[in-house]
């Protein structure tokens, strides 16, 4: 056993101790420097500063010194204080890094104060500290290792500081007394099973900065009603949110992308779902066993829904799918299934949709009530950039249209639309032109541009030419040198330098004036 091998290191460097009455410390292993001060075994590193690698005193309040032998103490290494039956421990500011494993199963272990001198903390380094209650993680900490706090179950609150920026696999997992937990503004990943059965776990607000939330984060937090998340999110992992059966609606943002497999599986309490509009996929099981669900909004960009994913959520009546879905897998909707497996569905189920879509097509080979809701937009393109009065043709496919389809800019100083869709553009910015049938619409944005010229600053021998093109002009452009004996410029944007000197060609295009400042050697 560990407990054992420790034990019997001590034992090696009490003997070592006694050698060094005859002997002078440090002694060196190798290419590394070790020595003994107290109850403090410790490395010496290579920047002359000391690492403390093993304690073997029996204080259950323990004040780990700055300094052992004149050297600063900034690491606590691997397993340094593992199995030990400390109740209270307290770190100096000189220490940086807490090392693997470094208070692992301190079982007694009550009360810790990480300095802000501390840049990271270790794998499993508190983990198992099955009696710790209070942690307080100094503002300097940029990553929590792996497994760092894993099983601690006295654990109720910890902040997370704003520097740290990821939170590792399994960190906080089976916390299962934990209540409160705020994530600090730089992180931006929650890894693997990171908050897994946080059993206690009520509320959970994931800020802007996070990007990614990593399978299980949150698997399993039954007491978990509320989450708030960021509009930086751009994946919901496999397992996330998995039976978190307390869990009564959810907001994905629009930054989302994918929902993973069984994501939501077993959220028994969720009655709402609203899916943000760039969302493309729905994974398989993702939404499975949701019993309470009744109300389900699905953003415009999702294309595909996985098999399963709604199966089994007798609440739901019915759903509206948009035409943007082109696959939805076996199942996904208005099934269920008893305790032999045998699968039924859910009476009177109605999908509404567009005539000709996926959604229709699904309710007939499923014999489910289908519900046309009538027009559909969809465009070729969903955006343009022009230069000043420079156009783009928008191109729309209206189905079930009735009447004209109307185009809307949300801004006329920056571009303009026609009755056809044609948009010119005024001035730099962008602009939104919202395209309009019998109550239907989609969104076409427009940047505008200013024209350019390959070179604003030219500097070239006497005799020599250049060519000054533009990119982004509109109709004909007219060309001007302010010194024709230093450098003339033709119809088509020949510079030719005549003698030395300084001179700027103005260009006249799309209204506008560009210039180019010459300098002839």
């Amino acid at each position: 056993m560990k407990f054992q091998a420790k034990k019997s290191v001590g034992l090696l460097l009490s003997f070592l101790m006694i050698i060094s009455l005859f002997t002078a410390l440090p002694f060196t292993a190798g290419a590394v420097t070790s020595a003994i001060s107290g109850d403090f075994g410790y490395d010496i590193l290579d920047d002359g500063t000391a690492e403390i690698t093993f304690y073997y005193g029996n204080a259950t309040t323990l004040e780990i010194p700055s300094t052992l032998d004149g050297y600063t103490v900034t690491s606590i290494g691997s397993s340094a204080f593992s199995y030990e039956t400390l109740t209270s421990v307290t770190i100096p500011d000189s220490v940086t890094s807490i090392g693997d494993y470094a208070f692992y199963e301190c079982s007694s272990l009550k009360d810790v104060t990480i300095p802000n001198s501390v840049t990271s903390i270790g794998v499993s380094a508190f983990g198992y500290c099955s009696n710790l209650t209070n942690v307080k993680i100094g503002n300097r900490v940029t990553s929590i290792g792996d497994y760092a706090f894993w099983v601690c179950e006295s654990l109720t609150s910890i902040t997370i500081p704003d520097n740290v920026t990821s939170i590792g696999d399994s960190a906080f997992k089976d916390c299962t007394n934990l209540t409160n937990v705020t994530i600090g503004n730089s992180v931006t990943s929650i890894g693997v099973s990171a908050f897994y059965e946080c059993t206690s776990l009520k509320d959970v607000t994931i800020p802007n900065s996070v990007t990614s939330i990593g399978v299980s984060a949150f698997g399993k937090c039954t007491s978990l009603t509320s989450v708030k998340m960021g509009n930086s999110v751009t994946s919901i992992g496999d397992y996330t949110f998995y039976n978190c059966t307390n869990l009564t609606s959810i907001t994905i943002p629009d930054s989302v992308k994918n929902i993973g497999d069984y994501a939501f599986y077993e959220c028994i309490s969720l009655t709402s779902v609203k899916i943000g509009n760039s969302v493309t996929s729905i994974g398989l099981v993702a939404f499975k066993d949701c019993a309470s669900l009744t109300s389900v909004t699905i953003g415009n960009s999702v294309t595909s829904i996985g098999d399963w994913a709604f199966e089994n959520c007798t609440s739901l009546k019915n759903v509206t799918i948009p035409s943007s879905v082109t696959k939805i897998d076996f199942e996904a909707f208005g099934y269920y299934n008893d305790k032999n497996d045998k699968y039924y569905k859910v009476k009177n189920f109605t999908i509404t949709g567009f005539s000709g879509t996926e959604a229709e097509k699904y309710a007939k080979e499923n014999e489910f009530k289908f519900i046309n809701i009538g027009t559909d937009i969809k465009l070729k393109k969903s955006s343009a950039t022009v230069y000043v009065k420079g156009t783009a043709q928008i191109k729309a496919t209206v189905k079930n249209g009735k009447g004209k389809t109307t185009y809307k800019t949300s801004n006329k100083k920056v571009a303009k639309v026609n009755s056809s869709g044609k948009v010119t553009g005024v001035k730099k910015g962008t602009a939104t032109i919202t395209v309009t049938n019998n109550g239907a619409s989609r969104k076409f944005k427009v940047t505008v541009k200013n024209p350019k010229l390959n070179k604003s600053k030219l500097t070239i021998k006497k005799g020599k030419s250049f060519k000054l093109s533009i990119k982004g002009k509109v109709g004909k452009p007219n060309f001007t040198s302010s010194d024709k004996k230093v450098a003339t410029v033709s119809k088509k944007g020949n510079i030719k330098a005549k003698k030395k000197g300084k001179a700027t060609i103005t260009v006249k295009t799309n209204g506008m004036k560009l210039k180019c400042k010459i300098t002839v050697k």
